[in-house]
This record gives C-alpha cells, sequence and structure tokens, in this order.
C-alpha cells in the first residue's frame, strides 16, 4: 500500500489551513494601504471638539464623513502654502494604526471653510475619504492638522 498520496494530501490541507489562520491574524494589515503604529498627535489649539454626525456615500470612491467642528478660536493652516495634511487611523484591539495618509491637498478641496481662517462658532463640516478605507467595520479616527482628531464608527 502506498502511503505518499494520502501524506502528500494532508501535508497540502495543513499548509492551507496554516496559510488561512495567518491570513485571517493578518487581515486587517492587509486590507489597508499603510499598517504602521499610529502617533499621537497635539491638541489644536481654538478647536473645542469635532463631533461625528453621519457616514454618506459621496461618489463611487469615496465617502462623506460629517461632522460639528466648535471653535472657540479663529483656527486656521499651519502650512502657509495652503495645503492640508491628514491621515485615518484605525483601533485594533485597543491599539491605533495610521491606515491612510491622504496626499497633499488644497485646503478649499477638502473643508471650504478652513480657507485660509475660520473664526470661533460652530460648523458643520464634512471630510472626504477613500471608500475602500472605511469598508472595514470598527473604530476610526482622522486627523487634520488643522482640527485635531474625529473618532467613529463603522458598524
Amino acid at each position: 500500500m502506498n502511503k505518499k498520496p494520502g501524506v502528500s494530501i494532508l501535508s497540502i490541507a495543513f499548509l492551507l489551513t496554516i496559510a488561512g489562520g495567518v491570513l485571517y491574524i493578518f487581515r486587517c494589515p492587509l486590507h489597508f494601504p499603510v499598517w504602521e503604529p499610529a502617533v499621537e498627535a497635539e491638541p489644536i489649539p481654538g478647536v473645542v471638539s469635532k463631533e461625528f454626525v453621519s457616514i454618506e456615500d459621496y461618489d463611487e470612491d469615496c465617502v462623506a464623513v460629517n461632522f460639528i467642528l466648535t471653535c472657540d478660536k479663529e483656527v486656521g493652516h499651519k502650512d502657509k502654502r495652503g495645503v492640508v495634511s491628514w491621515w485615518v487611523d484605525y483601533n485594533r484591539d485597543g491599539d491605533w494604526y495610521t491606515v491612510y495618509r491622504a496626499p497633499m491637498q488644497r485646503a478649499d478641496a477638502i473643508v471650504p471653510a478652513f480657507n485660509p481662517l475660520t473664526p470661533p462658532g460652530q460648523y458643520e463640516e464634512a471630510i472626504y475619504i477613500p471608500r475602500k478605507i472605511v469598508e472595514w467595520k470598527g473604530r476610526y479616527r482622522q486627523y487634520s492638522i488643522d482640527t485635531g482628531y474625529l473618532e467613529f464608527t463603522v458598524d
């Protein structure tokens, strides 16, 4: 009786099981374009709060994350060239990981109210995040150099 075919099939099944387990464990990092431990950024002076409102479809590539920004003093661009830098973090098992960095963009293309300074008050705003980034369920936070963190959950 030849045992080689049975041993080969069992070996292949074992390797596939291990590979499937590894993919399951690391599925979050594989889904996102970036996966590295998040760096805590400084709070933004003058920004009292960013309160999540909703996520809506914007177009086939992006979603609009709507929020209310409350400022107690004037806030504006830290970059004199009029560009905004921001990123998105994802929470996995209590730890934050940066999963997306937006390319530098003109400020008026992202948040028109911040061109160049926003006076004290309360504003309804939106940020536009690639749909692929928020397809994964869980806790997210978006950070902007002008307005700080906005936390939200995708169900």
